[in-house]
């Protein structure tokens, strides 16, 4: 499928979806994801190239730490009501980006989460330094940002900050956000400010679960969730065999069950974290070291290594519940034998995989399947 771009998205009303500037978006994110052979950035400037954009700026591609954050910016004119109008492209990095994971763990008990919100400033300042170094300061401006996973997460307060510090002129009505397999970002009255981003989420995807909603957490504009079996509103069986071959040709395999033995997985995981974590206080007292060795392969300690086996015992009951099975407390010994014990978590992983969203949205005819999806899964108080 070939996507064109279309410079009259960009006169349209910024709270109104747009199927196919979200199909774009989605390849701007993709493109926003570093590369190797000592290429990061080539996909990204590949993709501003062939839109139009010049002037393409790339920051800290190349370097991944917990204080960096991969952004490419370009811009180029548009055609505004006769009026040509710069348009500033804002990609976020969204994958192999190292290091970078780590602040995804920093939470406090504020409104923002915190690490999300330290690379959206630093994004925002580097949005106003790109504008004067353009000469673009004083210019009716329009700005489209995008981004996948952490870098949705970021790209989801970095679309907030440039309307609320009036960043080249920016407010709601000039910043056009796509964001997807979105974490959550806010908290409590700040959920759904900011009507101009909208936010894909896959419902069996357990990354924009984190940071759990039992904490609170939601995010900035709307949430749309790609279509599911559990949904009332939508013939999945009738959608599934579009998006089973735009799969195929999209990553060699095809997904011709979709949903129907994993829908509520995910949330289930979630639930039995959520339980065994009930506060972003007691997550980075205790859980924050457990869970940054487990993934960088180092040895927990005897006290981290129980704190590991309660969460899997949690969310193992929770499982089982989901399923209809006996949720009795699950002997568990040692932390080696519950970690193996969720070797069943590869399917929900994998419910994050690009590949996933790319092959729904692109074989969605239009944006109705999303729009009218019933569900508020990932909004859910129980999760």
């Amino acid at each position: 499928m070939r996507l064109t771009f279309d410079e009259a998205w960009f006169s349209e009303s910024t709270g109104a979806y747009q199927h196919a500037l979200c199909q774009m978006s989605l390849g701007m994110s993709l493109a926003a994801f570093r590369g190797g052979s000592g290429q990061p950035d080539k996909e990204i400037l590949r993709f501003f190239s062939v839109l139009g954009f010049s002037s393409p700026e790339v920051i800290q591609f190349d370097v991944t730490r917990e204080d960096t954050i991969g952004t490419a910016m370009a811009w180029r004119y548009i055609n505004c009501f006769d009026v040509p109008v710069p348009l500033v492209a804002i990609a976020i990095s969204g994958g192999n980006y190292g290091d970078e994971w780590y602040s995804n763990f920093d939470i406090d008990d504020g409104e923002i989460h915190r690490g999300f919100l330290s690379a959206a400033r630093q994004v925002a300042d580097r949005a106003r330094e790109y504008l004067s170094r353009q000469g673009l300061t004083d210019a009716p401006i329009r700005f489209w940002i995008s981004g996948y996973s952490r870098g949705a997460a970021v790209s989801n307060l970095t679309a907030a900050l440039l309307a609320e510090e009036r960043i080249g002129g920016a407010s709601d009505d000039t910043v056009y956000a796509y964001t997807f397999a979105t974490p959550g970002t806010v908290r409590g009255d700040l959920i759904g400010r900011h009507p101009n981003i909208y936010n894909i989420v896959n419902p069996n995807d357990l990354i924009p679960m984190t940071p759990p909603a039992s904490w609170g957490y939601g995010r900035y504009g709307h949430t749309l969730y790609l279509p599911t079996s559990a949904d009332t509103n939508n013939d999945y069986a009738a959608l599934l065999p579009a998006f089973s071959s735009m799969l195929l040709s999209l990553s060699g395999s095809a997904d011709e069950n979709g949903d129907a033995d994993i829908a509520g997985l995910a949330q289930a995981v979630a639930r039995g974290m959520a339980n065994a974590i009930p506060s972003p206080a007691l997550f980075t007292d205790l859980h924050k070291s457990l869970l940054v060795k487990v993934i960088t392969g180092k040895k927990p300690n005897l006290a981290e290594s129980a704190l590991g086996v309660m969460l899997v015992s949690n969310i193992l009951q929770s499982v089982n519940a989901w399923k209809g099975q006996e949720t009795s407390p699950l002997l568990l010994l040692d932390f080696d034998q519950a970690k193996a014990s969720l070797s069943f978590l590869s399917t929900v992983l994998y419910q994050h995989h690009s590949a996933y969203y790319a092959a729904w949205l692109l074989s969605l005819p239009d944006g109705q399947a999303l729009l009218q999806n019933s569900l508020t899964l990932t909004e859910s108080p129980s999760i």
